[in-house]
């Protein structure tokens, strides 16, 4: 089935509805690739809020509902000061203000030549996991829904295979 529009230039054009094999698909996306570490020196108990990631709605996103899925590791305070450390050293941009280099030591060490430098830490940790559903009545802001005129797959990562979780 198809349905007429303009295209750029003014003319006519036939744009293809999406296909009926490729209409429905899903998405998987993974947040931000950042280290995300948060202190709770002197908070005495009390809850810390932090920013997990931020998901913008771009049309498609929120056409049903988007799962948000949270992964919370809890670290040591020697991993707290290794990963502290390393998120500083990856934030330098040779800026005058910048903090010094410094050298990062983990608790990792080659055994062949233990004098090597290593940036590594080995750690065990708990993991809380809690998700939730965001839907488009949720949005501050929500944009129109795009339509995507050909195979859904096409979107980045999508797939027609339903998750077991939707």
């Amino acid at each position: 089935e198809n349905f007429m529009a303009r295209d750029p230039n003014g003319g006519p054009a036939i744009i293809p509805a999406p296909k009926d094999c490729c209409r429905d698909c899903w998405v998987n996306e993974y947040g931000e690739k950042t280290i995300r570490i948060v202190g709770d020196n002197n908070v005495n108990g009390n809850m810390v809020t932090h920013l997990a990631t931020f998901v913008e709605d771009d049309g498609v996103r929120f056409t049903e509902k988007y799962l948000v899925r949270i992964e919370q590791h809890t670290l040591t305070q020697e991993a707290y000061q290794f990963f502290k450390l390393l998120k500083l050293q990856s934030s330098i941009n040779g800026d005058i203000f910048d903090p010094p280099p410094a050298t990062l030591r983990g608790n990792m060490i080659n055994l062949t030549a233990p004098d090597e430098n290593v940036i590594g830490y080995f750690r065990a940790s708990d993991v809380s996991v809690d998700s939730m559903y965001l839907t488009g009545e949720m949005l501050l802001e929500p944009k129109g829904l795009l339509q995507i005129n050909d195979d859904c797959r096409t979107y980045k990562n999508a797939t027609t295979v339903r998750p077991d979780y939707w």
